[in-house]
């Protein structure tokens, strides 16, 4: 490579030239040893620039940098380890590999890896959503209240089971609501208290729902959505109760059957088409989405 094109920094000079050349476009190059931290120093190096971070010095070029630079950490995360102390990528290095996993488990190790300059995978990072959530169109526009509450429920535990997998807590559960003459409405909830509980976020969807929906009006669409996301770990033993601890390792239990087994591996009774509907009724789509 080095006798192609003549080292990385000289090749990263040729490549901006060319740009500008054929173009007539700014462009910004970072290189180094590391995905990560050539990310970062393009990002430093905009609008038209270039910046090169010589080998074994990734660390102590991340360290003056506030964490919001690293990719992966976005709004909801930042407030969080401004919590601990950690206000620049540095400060999580010093905060230490063991605190970081004691109180952040796996996303602690990922945090202390990259402010190092580390590259677990190439391009393993990825900014958090600040939403989650999953919509289903019906076959036949549908005023079925049972079928509509036991949608509302399936979107619900899908709409959980994501959030759990972030190791997310949401504050904030919507609805999505599209009747037979293509009216969509949506409706939102601030939660006293966090949750990635599938009743709970199913118990205020639905309410929301009794509120919004016209009766007179079938359904076409219905969504769940989970918004205002937050790492709750810090306060889980303060808001969870023994019961609500319980609930959330069996779903987490159930996750981990999923993820094996598929979806309908483990399904609450509250989802479930009567047995004699069940054969008969075509398999509906779920769409989800973060953003």
């Amino acid at each position: 490579c080095d006798r192609l094109h003549g080292g990385a920094f000289r090749a990263a000079h040729r490549l901006i030239r060319a740009v500008a050349e054929r173009t007539g476009l700014a462009c910004s190059v970072g290189v180094s040893t590391s995905h990560v931290v050539a990310k970062i120093a393009s990002d430093l190096a905009k609008p038209h620039g270039l910046l090169y971070v010589m080998p074994d010095y990734e660390a102590q070029f991340l360290a003056p940098l506030p964490v919001r630079r690293m990719p992966g950490i976005g709004k909801v995360t930042e407030p969080e380890l401004a919590s601990l102390g950690i206000f620049r990528i540095g400060d999580i290095r010093a905060f230490g590999l063991e605190r970081l996993k004691e109180r952040l488990g796996k996303y602690g190790e990922w945090l202390y890896a990259k402010s190092l300059g580390r590259d677990i995978e190439a391009y393993a990072y990825s900014e958090e959503p600040k939403s989650i959530s999953h919509e289903t169109t019906f076959d036949v526009d549908t005023n079925d209240v049972a079928e509509l509450e036991r949608t509302i429920f399936s979107l619900a535990e899908l709409v959980g089971v994501r959030l759990r997998e972030h190791g997310f807590f949401a504050r904030t559960v919507g609805l999505k609501l599209r009747t037979a003459d293509f009216t969509t409405l949506t409706r939102d909830r601030t939660l006293d208290e966090p949750t990635r509980l599938d009743s709970v976020i199913f118990e205020n969807v639905r309410e929301l729902f009794d509120r919004a929906w016209n009766r007179k009006l079938k359904i076409r669409l219905l969504g769940v959505r989970a918004s205002n996301l937050e790492r709750a770990s810090f306060q889980l033993g303060l808001l969870a109760s023994d019961r609500t601890a319980k609930l959330t390792k069996a779903l987490e239990a159930a996750d981990r059957l999923r993820k094996r087994f598929g979806f309908d591996t483990v399904r609450l009774a509250r989802a479930l088409s009567p047995p004699d509907e069940a054969s008969s009724r075509p398999r509906r789509r779920f769409f989800g989405r973060e953003k």
